[in-house]
């Protein structure tokens, strides 16, 4: 995997992972729908990092 696919892949999942916690907070269940924000939230920064600051050698030697 390319580092632009490792940052695809985190926008990605962060998008789903935002959509789960809104439905979650429709059905009234605050404190999962918190929980799965802040994965989502991790997931950006994660991405966030990848394309800022990682190094070539970090997203070449590891696997999804």
């Amino acid at each position: 995997m390319t580092k632009t696919d490792y940052i695809n892949y985190w926008i990605t999942t962060a998008k789903d992972d935002i959509e789960t916690s809104i439905s979650l907070l429709d059905s009234g269940k605050y404190a999962w729908s918190l929980f799965i924000a802040h994965l989502s939230l991790e997931k950006l920064f994660k991405a966030f990092w990848l394309r800022d600051t990682a190094k070539k050698t970090f997203y070449q030697r590891h696997t999804i």
